[in-house]
């Protein structure tokens, strides 16, 4: 696990230390407003965002698992990187030559990591059917009526390395535990749909794409019963084929639709391009493209001799950026990572951060595995991240960065508890897993001041949303105090 900062480093980063950045003592009357449950480990910190003075902290050297809060630094070091209007671009391109209308070669999809290439959260032009009416107009274009060849996917752009470590065996076989791909598709998932009925076994009905690359699925997940809800899960290695389907199923949705992960997100998207181009009476003749079962998905390089037929463009960065604060989308996020340079670049990042806001007693180490949350190995102190969000408030990206959190103008609060009184006063990002809640983000005080605060309870038996009403107290008395 690498440190953040370390060695002459960190003898650096304490060298520039100011004295306004006094360390706050604990606040016992802030700290009994957070009410957390027994047993939880739990820790808050605030400081003034302009300044990088702490102002309150409660353990806020305590090392804690973050959960999504963890995406706010991947989305800045990627605004950082790249702008809000940069676009990622996925290409089509032929080989051989083209006689009397056929292609006497193969076709190409160089993906360009475009998060949401395929996806139906995503706007319409870039939903599958929209991709693919651009790359057909490209084989228009070229005269092309029918294809000698086949249809490959390039993912080559990013390499592949599988879930982060500290990924549970129960995330990764599911939509939620998806892994980046140079070239994605409809959000490296499908869906099932089950057939739930009660006196007879469950089947899986059908998939969506059609085309997922898993040879099969053993189901041992039993009826819930209509009032219960459903708990299924989809278990298996990202590698894997076959799947197991476990847990409990309602009985009263029919079909139940389930999402797990694709395994090799390039290939279902050549192979749905291929059913398109069918569908608009385009032949291709192709070959036995199976799926692979080698551990990893062939990283199948896009030939030296080609042609640019046609290419598509993601949506805006400040867009994708949107919705990963929105839907908490931790594919989006891990691919926002891997195109910005990885967790060493995010971390080399981190450290040149520090500027003004810096105190003598700041953790020298800041531990995370991932950019999106989900690794129980992540590890960092609310003061930590704090002082982080501080330091973004002077960058001449953060008014537009800001407004994609929740509480912002692409997502404003509705019927939410803790922002309440606070609507238009707080921008924050939520975290949640298993024994974790957390919520970090900023708040305008009653004076205007503008302050930026974080907020972490780990070890806990209850739900992680029923903590979040919890926290509308001490974001109250905050924006009173200051």
């Amino acid at each position: 696990m690498r440190h953040l900062f370390s060695g002459l480093t960190f003898i650096g980063f304490m060298a520039g230390f100011t004295a306004d950045f006094a360390v706050a003592s604990q606040s016992p009357s802030d700290s009994v407003l957070l009410d957390p449950p027994p047993h939880s480990q739990w820790g808050f910190t605030l400081a003034d965002a302009k300044t990088g003075k702490l102002l309150e902290e409660n353990n806020g050297r305590e090392f804690m698992i973050p959960a999504s809060v963890v995406k706010l630094l991947t989305t800045a070091f990627a605004l950082d990187k790249f702008g809000e209007s940069q676009k990622f671009t996925t290409v089509l391109y032929r080989t051989g030559k083209i006689k009397n209308g056929v292609l006497h070669g193969d076709l190409w999809i160089r993906g360009g990591g475009n998060p949401a290439l395929g996806s139906e959260r995503a706007d319409s032009t870039q939903h599958a059917e929209n991709v693919f009416k651009i790359f057909y107009q490209g084989l228009q274009r070229s005269g092309i009526n029918k294809v000698d060849g086949n249809i490959y996917g390039d993912a080559s752009l990013l390499k592949f390395e599988g879930p982060s470590r500290g990924a549970l065996w129960e995330d990764i076989g599911n939509y939620y535990g998806t892994v980046p791909s140079g070239l994605c598709f409809h959000d490296n998932s499908y869906t099932l749909q089950l057939d739930t009925g009660t006196d007879r076994p469950l089947v899986v009905v059908s998939t969506t794409p059609k085309h997922i690359g898993i040879s099969s699925f053993q189901i041992t997940a039993k009826n819930s019963g209509a009032l219960n809800g459903d708990s299924c899960f989809i278990l298996g290695a990202f590698w894997n084929t076959p799947r197991l389907i476990v847990g409990k199923c309602a009985v009263g949705k029919q079909p139940l639709e389930i999402k797990g992960s694709l395994p090799d997100p390039a290939w279902t998207c050549a192979r749905a391009f291929e059913d398109y181009l069918h569908e608009q009476g385009v032949v291709v003749k192709g070959l036995d493209v199976g799926r692979s079962s080698d551990p990893y998905p062939p990283m199948r390089h896009l030939p030296a001799d080609t042609a640019r037929l046609a290419e598509h463009a993601s949506p805006p960065l400040i867009n994708i950026i949107t919705m990963v604060h929105a839907f908490s989308d931790n594919l989006y996020a891990a691919q926002l990572l891997a195109m910005s340079g990885g967790i060493d670049a995010l971390q080399d990042w981190l450290a040149r951060q520090n500027g003004e806001f810096q105190h003598t007693e700041l953790s020298s180490e800041l531990r995370l595995v991932d950019g999106n949350g989900l690794s129980l190995q992540n590890q960092i102190t609310t003061e930590e991240l704090t002082v982080l969000l501080s330091s973004f408030a002077g960058k001449p990206w953060f008014p537009i960065w800001r407004e994609t959190l929740i509480g912002g103008a692409t997502r404003p609060f509705r019927s939410t508890a803790y922002a309440e009184g606070l609507h238009g006063k707080l921008w924050v990002k939520t975290g949640s897993m298993n024994s974790v809640s957390s919520l970090a983000g900023y708040i305008e005080a009653k004076s205007g001041r503008i302050l930026s605060f974080t907020i972490i309870i780990n070890h806990f038996d209850e739900h992680s949303s029923a903590l979040r009403n919890t926290w509308g107290p001490l974001l109250r008395a905050w924006a009173d105090k200051y």
